[in-house]
């Protein structure tokens, strides 16, 4: 069967039946013109990942799961616990929202000590907030390398459309070169468009990282600074190199 049929049965969309094909959730088999051929055992399957993605199982247990890895009892007590400390820090959230909306506190009249004092008592007690750490760590998930250097958009990913664009260019790079000033000189200058595309990506990826960790470098003349100084650097490296 056809995956519009699969939608209509399931009540899901294709692009979340894609993205189960694209996690190793779901194999359909392949017809003559390449298209996808759903059967009765893929849609259980599918209703299967439903009904776990329902409970919040992780997709990397179901994977777990689905390979033989991992048995589904184990997977579901795994979510169990997952769900249970989620679970946990919402209680202690909520009654923070709760005394907060009592007093009736505006913005500038909130008093961080008291609130505090306050989760360091809970927190005493067993209760758990949210760890502000993982801010950081749930932003970087997102991937830097995306959010800064990407130029073009492939299948949701800049950072891969700007790897293939750059790929496609070494490729017609190193073969007009082949052609017009033969094979040695061809892959010799390849090689070196290639370790300035690295030394780059290395001197973007320092600064934007700098930046982060230390704000300072956001200024406009620190950071033009600091990257002539990483250029000359490099520069240096590639006289070395030649």
């Amino acid at each position: 069967m056809k995956i519009k049929e699969i939608e209509e049965r399931t009540g899901i969309a294709r692009a979340n039946i894609r993205f189960y094909e694209s996690k190793g959730l779901l194999h359909p088999e392949r017809q003559g013109n390449n298209y996808r051929d759903y059967s009765e055992a893929d849609v259980e399957t599918l209703r299967k990942i439903i009904l776990l993605r329902r409970m919040d199982m992780p997709i990397e247990e179901m994977q777990a799961v689905f390979r033989g890895e991992l048995a589904l009892q184990d997977a579901v007590q795994r979510t169990e616990l997952g769900l249970q400390e989620q679970l946990e820090q919402l209680q202690g959230a909520l009654e923070l929202c709760a005394v907060m909306r009592e007093r009736g506190k505006t913005f500038q009249t909130l008093s961080v000590d008291t609130y505090d004092i306050l989760i360091r008592k809970r927190e005493q007690e067993g209760k758990k907030f949210r760890d502000i750490v993982g801010d950081v760590l749930e932003d970087y998930r997102k991937n830097v390398l995306e959010k800064n250097w990407g130029v073009m958009d492939i299948q949701g990913s800049r950072t891969k459309g700007a790897l293939v664009a750059f790929g496609l260019f070494v490729v017609l790079y190193a073969v007009s070169n082949i052609l017009l000033n033969g094979v040695w000189y061809g892959l010799a200058s390849t090689a070196f468009l290639l370790t300035a595309f690295v030394a780059a990506s290395a001197v973007f990826l320092l600064v934007s990282f700098a930046g982060r960790a230390f704000p300072p470098l956001r200024d406009p003349i620190r950071l033009a600074a600091v990257i002539f100084a990483l250029a000359v650097v490099v520069l240096v490296l590639l006289a070395v190199w030649k």
